[in-house]
């Protein structure tokens, strides 16, 4: 049974350019992904990513950091 057709899809074209030596894991991670999986892999990776990403500074935050730059260029 074919899947549902989706009403409203956005399309994000991706192009990654691997270099050898210094993306070896990601180019191994890549020719391990079954044809046709890809797409649903990059996607679970970018989930796994944006979920140990910090937090938004807040706005003390920042504010201390402008600060603290101000500080070093007047030191």
């Amino acid at each position: 049974m074919p899947r549902p057709r989706r009403t409203e899809v956005i399309v994000v074209p991706l192009k990654l350019w691997l270099i050898p030596g210094r993306d070896d894991d990601l180019i191994t991670y890549f020719q391990h992904i079954p044809a046709g999986q890809r797409a649903a892999a990059v996607l679970r990776a970018m989930r796994g990513g944006l979920q140990n990403q910090p937090a938004a500074p807040t706005e003390q935050e920042e504010a201390n950091s402008i600060l603290d730059s101000l500080g070093e260029l007047w030191a």
